[in-house]
């Protein structure tokens, strides 16, 4: 791993996308996001990836974080809506999107034109 080059990175990861490695290639992009979460790209090739790997969930919750980060924040409800709906089963992660929820919508009310 090339820790610290965001590049290379997400050059590594998008090959092991193409090999089908998609734990691997998430594992990558999952990495850089302490330092790039706010980079929309990042959050669309996560989205890509995770629905690639099976996991819905997860690919409703990067979803919301890349319309969010564009500018779209009633479709990032509606994905994190969606999220939630694949999630009932799991207390933690319903906490973790509920409480991204309440943070948008806080956001939203407290915008000013």
């Amino acid at each position: 791993r090339n820790n610290g080059n965001y590049a290379l990175s997400r050059l590594l990861a998008q090959t092991e996308i193409k090999k089908g490695n998609y734990q691997s290639a998430l594992a990558v992009l999952n990495s850089l996001l302490p330092e790039y979460e706010n980079e929309p790209d990042l959050w669309y090739e996560i989205a890509e990836t995770t629905g690639l790997a099976n996991d819905i969930a997860t690919l409703h919750q990067a979803r919301a974080e890349y319309f969010y980060q564009t500018g779209s924040p009633g479709r990032a409800l509606k994905q994190l809506n969606q999220a939630l709906k694949k999630t009932e089963d799991n207390y933690q992660k319903t906490q973790i999107i509920r409480n991204r929820i309440k943070e948008i919508k806080e956001e939203q009310a407290n915008f000013k034109f």
